[in-house]
């Protein structure tokens, strides 16, 4: 589960700004109690299932969740990276537009639970090279150092840490490039703390939500692998008259092309290919829907390409969420609602409340303003992206705003539209837009 992640001197980052997935208990923001869940073995704290980040174009939305791509990426891919001018810490930026920021070094840091157990895990980059790395666990009531690394210097917790040992000389690292994360090493050598840290990092999956026919393949195979993924499912589709879903197999067209009988070799190589066209066979789903003609309700089947965009796209991305359900993930999504009309995706977030118990999360951005109603989101669930007249993203909820009515409101998108939380679009009047035109 993740608690909090944040961001220093990163992309369009510039100051320090954290995404908290920490539910507040305070009095009439505590509500939707399926929204939230408690931290394993915490009573007192709560977290949040899913949380929507808001924001004009090009605010930073996109980069804050690129850093979370980047970070995933660090952690799990710098060591295979062959080319030292080709791994994951080369690709982080500071934040640019301030000659003293592209100096500093960047900073990610993320607080999680797994296995039971608190963590706070963080790196600091500058110029594709590790600086700092920290590892803390709270396996009690207190905060205790794992390690903390400064360059190819480490010092380690000896009797809490003892994983560390084998690699750590004279109180250098040993058989780590400085491009590579000290946790890394340490996992692939069955590391508890380490592994605990990769295997919650190897859980955190990045999606794009304008490019869901990129999970098709993901859906069918997952339907033809779990009997209990396609009953999900169709539970769900029943509400949109789908009574069935079919994989079927199609063999691909064989290629013809008029070669002249002396080419012989031509002849040859377009046998092969039509043979090898034999063997290969595309996969796509027909859709079963009810009919109603009179009294009698018929079944008829349908390719899935007869149905709207946004039935298509809720049914690629199902597979993805059910498996973030069933695996403890947390999916990261942009552009979220993208094809989707505002029920639907008001309908898709609150199933996925109702039937998600498991620690999964989502996170997504989104532009929809009418998400922003308390009867299906909480105000510590409702994030905003905006920039400072430097050009640098801060990141803050609308929790933050002090809610005087008695009672929440019903929407804030209208509030949020006219500018009443900042993260709007960057012309203030429609008489801009007309003075360009």
């Amino acid at each position: 589960m993740l608690v909090s992640f944040s961001v220093e001197n990163v992309l369009s980052f510039q100051e320090g700004q954290a995404l908290r997935m920490e539910a507040v208990s305070r009095g009439k923001d505590d509500i939707n109690p399926l929204n939230a869940f408690p931290a394993p073995g915490n009573d007192h704290t709560r977290l949040l299932k899913s949380a929507l980040i808001f924001g004009a174009n090009a605010s930073g939305k996109s980069n804050f969740i690129r850093a979370l791509s980047l970070f995933r990426r660090i952690v799990l891919h710098s060591q295979a990276a062959l080319e030292e001018h080709d791994t994951p810490t080369g690709h982080v930026l500071p934040f640019l537009l301030a000659r003293e920021s592209a100096q500093q070094p960047s900073v990610m840091e993320v607080v999680f639970y797994e296995a039971g157990i608190r963590y706070r895990y963080g790196l600091e980059i500058q110029a594709g090279r590790v600086v700092g790395e920290w590892l803390f666990y709270t396996p009690s009531a207190r905060e205790t150092m794992l390690f903390n690394r400064e360059g190819q210097e480490v010092e380690y917790n000896k009797q809490g840490f003892a994983e560390a040992a084998p690699f750590v000389k004279e109180g250098r690292v040993q058989q780590t490039r400085d491009s590579v994360p000290f946790v890394a090493l340490l996992a692939s050598h069955d590391g508890k703390h380490s592994q605990h840290l990769v295997r919650w990092v190897n859980r955190l999956a990045v999606i794009s939500g304008t490019q869901e026919q990129g999970y098709m393949g993901f859906t069918i195979e997952l339907m033809k692998k779990d009997a209990e993924f396609k009953a999900w499912l169709l539970e769900i589709l029943d509400y949109f008259q789908i009574a069935d879903l079919n994989v079927v197999e199609v063999e691909m067209p064989e290629v013809g092309l008029d070669v002249p009988d002396d080419q012989v070799e031509l002849q040859n190589l377009l046998s092969s290919l039509n043979r090898l066209s034999k063997k290969q066979k595309s996969q796509s789903l027909k859709v079963t829907k009810r009919v109603v003609a009179g009294e009698e309700t018929t079944r008829m089947e349908f390719p899935l390409s007869f149905e709207s965009e946004g039935t298509k796209k809720l049914i690629h991305l199902l597979g993805p969420i059910y498996d973030s359900i069933k695996n403890k993930r947390i999916l990261v999504i942009d552009e979220l609602e993208a094809k989707f009309h505002t029920l639907l995706t008001r309908f898709l977030f609150r199933i996925y409340h109702q039937k998600n118990a498991s620690g999964s999360q989502i996170i997504a951005a989104a532009h929809d303003t009418s998400l922003m109603a308390t009867e299906d989101f909480r105000r510590d669930q409702i994030w905003f992206v905006d920039k400072d007249s430097r050009g640098s993203s801060e990141l803050y909820s609308l929790v933050e705003f002090k809610e005087r009515a008695r009672q929440l409101k019903a929407h804030y998108g209208r509030d949020y539209l006219a500018g009443a939380f900042g993260a709007v679009s960057l012309f203030e009047r429609v008489e801009n837009i007309e003075e360009m035109m």
